[in-house]
């Protein structure tokens, strides 16, 4: 099935209320597309009408009754088309039965042991209120493999062909029988946003939903106090930020910068380039890391220290390990950034700040 509508059989088609399905999908080496395409056509032969495309050229969801959308996994995080796609679509798709799925797991452990879905995919889905996505393994081949870590990778005791079919025709035939059943909502009602965890940086913690009215300060005005966090709550909020500020005594003078870093095996790791300022840190330095949620309104949030000691990461199976792990990328794009610093902690405080009434 190549990026076509596939009309085949009677099946559901007496009723067209969920009947026409989309199957978007994101690919670097063919694998997603291909389980994409099993996908496709597992429905279409259950008498759906099936459209596969790739995000980049996948029409507006609102021209389907039902959309199922897949990335591959690359640094543990979904393909910015597939991203930027399921973004777009968000309003779209609340209400409409949707799908998720993701692969990439080059490993013999079940698929979803070994990696979970990316920070921002669980938010969209909770936002639509769809499931996180299902995970399937992927393939990793030398002869398919784009660049160079990729094809040292595959040449490795990585490289093969997780795919599982039976699992990826299973979860397809799922979904035709939940269709075919015609339940309204197949998935999760809409979150309400309280119910979708911590709120995002910068995210209003006034808003009723979020955090309580607060109204006008009178009688009942709330009172701040400041509480000091414990070191596994402060390890939990540094496990869900992504960005922080680092700072050390440069050959320059005092240092301070912010980095987009991962909370990895008990500390934080971060990728820069080892021709800037950072790259200091290769060798062994005395370090202060800092992250925080704050909000002005309501002067309420929490702020978390770290102090401890970073240097560069050099042992070839650890950089393969840390290649994978998610946040740990660099928001900017240019340049080469290949450089890992890892921060070993030797003491974490943090506190809070609440208001009650």
């Amino acid at each position: 099935m190549n990026d076509e509508v596939v009309n085949r059989g009677a099946g559901p088609r007496g009723d067209t209320t969920m009947n026409t399905v989309l199957v978007a999908y994101a690919s670097k080496m063919g694998s997603t597309r291909e389980i994409a395409e099993k996908i496709g056509d597992r429905l279409s032969g259950a008498g759906f009408d099936v459209m596969v495309r790739s995000c980049a050229d996948a029409p507006p969801v609102g021209e389907f009754s039902v959309v199922i959308i897949g990335s591959a996994l690359y640094l543990r995080r979904w393909l910015k088309e597939a991203t930027r796609y399921l973004a777009r679509e968000a309003p779209d798709l609340v209400g409409t039965p949707t799908y998720l799925f993701q692969s990439g797991p080059c490993s013999d452990q079940p698929a979803e042991s070994v990696v979970g879905a990316p920070r921002v995919v669980r938010r969209i889905a909770a936002t639509i209120g769809a499931s996180e996505p299902v995970t399937f393994g992927g393939r990793l081949e030398r002869s398919t493999a784009t660049g160079p870590i990729s094809r040292w990778v595959a040449s490795g005791s990585m490289a093969g062909d997780y795919r599982d079919w039976s699992a990826i025709s299973a979860w397809a035939d799922s979904i035709a029988a939940t269709l075919r059943d015609r339940r309204p909502t197949p998935h999760a009602s809409p979150l309400s946003p309280s119910s979708v965890g911590p709120p995002r940086r910068g995210a209003d913690l006034t808003d009723p939903r979020t955090s309580g009215a607060h109204g006008d300060r009178g009688a009942n005005d709330p009172t701040s106090r400041i509480s000091p966090l414990g070191r596994s709550h402060c390890e939990r909020l540094l496990a869900e930020g992504d960005v922080g500020r680092i700072a050390w005594r440069a050959r320059s003078g005092l240092q301070l910068l912010p980095v987009s870093y991962a909370w990895h095996e008990g500390g934080i790791v971060f990728r820069t380039s080892p021709h800037g300022v950072l790259a200091e840190l290769r060798d062994p330095h005395d370090v202060v890391f800092e992250v925080d949620l704050l909000d002005q309104q309501s002067h309420t949030g929490w702020s978390i220290m770290v102090s401890g000691r970073a240097q560069g990461v050099s042992a070839a199976a650890e950089l393969v390990k840390l290649w994978s792990v998610e946040g740990a990328v660099p928001w900017v794009d240019g340049g080469k950034r290949d450089l890992y610093i890892q921060i070993t902690p030797d003491q974490i405080t943090g506190r809070s700040v609440v208001r009650e009434t």
